[in-house]
């Protein structure tokens, strides 16, 4: 975590349009999501696999820190077959 001199401190998280996350804004994802080892776990695939749909837009993630984050909406949707 870095502050920057604000009461809130500011905690890296990229969105995934590669800007950051105040902290309150990753709070909020990392408590409604998942992390890619888990969603590997409960398709019984890869991580890289996983990674390898974060990449090519297969499956909407967030990066959250150094951990790739997928919202529980967004794994749903992928489940259902609505991808992009």
């Amino acid at each position: 975590m870095v502050s920057l001199g604000m009461e809130q401190p500011f905690e890296r998280g990229v969105s995934g349009n590669g800007s950051y996350l105040d902290h309150e804004a990753a709070t909020s994802i990392s408590g409604g999501s998942s992390p890619v080892e888990e969603i590997a776990s409960t398709l019984k695939v890869s991580v890289q696999t996983v990674r390898n749909w974060i990449k090519t837009g297969k499956l909407p993630a967030l990066k959250v820190g150094r951990q790739w984050r997928v919202r529980k909406e967004d794994f749903e949707k992928y489940l259902e077959g609505d991808t992009k």
